[in-house]
C-alpha cells in the first residue's frame, strides 16, 4: 500500500498556467497523503507571487527554486531537484501546461502501481483537446514508441509528465532515467492540455 506520494512540477514563466492548472493538482481526491512540490526555474513573471499566494490556501503545496546555472537540461534538473526534495517513496511527475482529466488522476496512478506487484514505473497518457490532426498523429506516434519500450523493458528516458515513479529509479547519474524491469501503462490516467 502506498501511503504517501508527491507530485513534482517544474515551472518557468508560467504564471497563467500555474493559476489555471495548479489547483487541479492540489485538489486531487486520493486515499494516500500527498503533497505538490513546484520547482521554480528563475521565473521573471508573477509565478513566484502566485505560488506564495496559493501556499496560504493549500497546506500541501511546497515550493523550491532552481539555482541559476548554465545547465542545459534545466527542466530535467528541476524535476530531479523536486524529486530529491520529496520525502516519500513514490513521485508523480507532471507538466503545468497539462491539467489532470479528473480529480482521481493521482489515485488512478497509485491504484495501477498497487495492482501490479513489483512495478516501479507507471506511465499515463497526455491529450491535446484542440490540436491539429498532424499534432495529434505525432503525439500518438511518440506514445506508441514509448509504449513499446515500456512493454519490451528497454531503457528509456523518463517522460517528464504523467508518470508515477518509485523514487529509487529517479536519480541515476543526475538524470531522470528509467531502466526498470517492471513498468506498466495506465491508459485512463490522463492529463489534458
Amino acid at each position: 500500500m502506498i501511503n504517501e506520494t508527491a507530485i513534482v512540477i517544474a515551472v518557468h514563466d508560467d504564471a497563467w498556467e500555474v493559476e489555471r492548472n495548479l489547483p487541479k493538482y492540489l485538489e486531487q481526491v486520493c486515499n494516500a497523503k500527498f503533497k505538490v512540490i513546484v520547482v521554480d526555474d528563475n521565473s521573471t513573471d508573477d509565478t513566484s507571487d502566485i505560488l506564495k499566494r496559493m501556499q496560504l490556501d493549500y497546506p500541501n503545496l511546497y515550493t523550491t527554486f532552481l539555482p541559476a546555472s548554465s545547465h542545459r537540461k534545466r527542466r530535467r534538473l528541476a524535476l530531479t531537484l523536486g524529486a530529491k526534495a520529496a520525502d516519500c517513496d513514490w513521485v508523480a511527475l507532471a507538466d503545468i501546461d497539462y491539467a489532470p482529466e479528473n480529480e482521481e488522476w493521482l489515485s488512478r496512478l497509485l491504484q495501477v502501481a498497487e495492482e501490479n506487484e513489483g512495478v516501479k514505473l507507471v506511465v499515463g497518457t497526455c491529450k491535446r483537446r484542440k490540436a491539429s490532426l498532424w499534432k495529434r498523429y505525432r503525439k500518438w506516434c511518440k506514445t506508441i514508441k514509448l509504449k513499446r519500450k515500456v512493454k519490451s523493458r528497454e531503457k528509456f528516458k523518463l517522460p517528464i509528465n504523467n508518470a508515477l515513479v518509485s523514487k529509487d529509479l529517479i536519480v541515476r547519474k543526475g538524470e531522470l532515467y528509467a531502466s526498470c524491469e517492471y513498468s506498466v501503462w495506465a491508459n485512463d490516467a490522463r492529463l489534458l492540455k
